[in-house]
């Protein structure tokens, strides 16, 4: 008994190091962390989708949030998906070349929309890298949108707005931007 007991608390012992790191005690506890590096208070009218940080042992956060009214549709494998009339990404990972990723990401976006001029802000303590993304192709349901990408240390971010008709992306990005919080792991 007093092994099986011994063993039981190795486990734990265990176990308890693999749940990541802290999550930041300035942090309020209805604020979407990622880690102990950031947290998104979420902005009204917007829903929780999605927080995934199954891969956060490798670096990778990634949360998604809607606004509006879902339709589902068909995508091009042939599966349901549910649309909704804005939708919002975060992608957060830590890599030992942020910038070669953000290139990467940018790269990704003008391969599916029309990018409109970059302007760089400031919010939330960062330099954001803004793109406009202008419009998209005919199989792309999203017709427009806003992308802001930010290095912090080893980690890099970034914060897409897509939307499926005429919302103000730009402005829904300045909401989220300025609803970010850097943690005690963003160094």
């Amino acid at each position: 008994m007093k092994r099986l007991i011994a063993i039981l608390a190795l486990l734990c012992l265990l176990l308890s190091g693999c749940s990541g790191p802290a999550r930041d005690p300035s942090w309020e506890e209805d604020w979407v962390g990622l880690g102990n590096v950031l947290a998104v208070d979420t902005p009204a009218d917007f829903t929780l989708r999605d927080n995934q940080d199954a891969l956060s042992p490798n670096g990778i956060y990634y949360v998604s949030w809607s606004s509006g009214e879902g339709q589902t549709i068909e995508n091009d494998e042939g599966e349901e998906a549910t649309l909704y009339p804005v939708q919002v990404f975060l992608l957060l990972e830590s890599n030992s070349d942020p910038q070669g990723e953000i290139d990467a990401w940018k790269a990704l976006e003008s391969e599916n929309y029309t990018i409109g001029e970059e302007e760089t802000i400031s919010a939330a303590g960062l330099e954001f890298t803004v793109l406009p993304l202008l419009s998209a192709g005919e199989d792309n349901p999203f017709r427009q949108g806003t992308t802001a990408f930010a290095i912090q240390g080893n980690w890099c971010l970034c914060l897409e707005i897509l939307a499926s008709g005429q919302a103000d992306t730009r402005q829904i990005l300045t909401e989220f931007l300025d609803a970010l919080h850097l943690g005690e792991g963003a160094q």
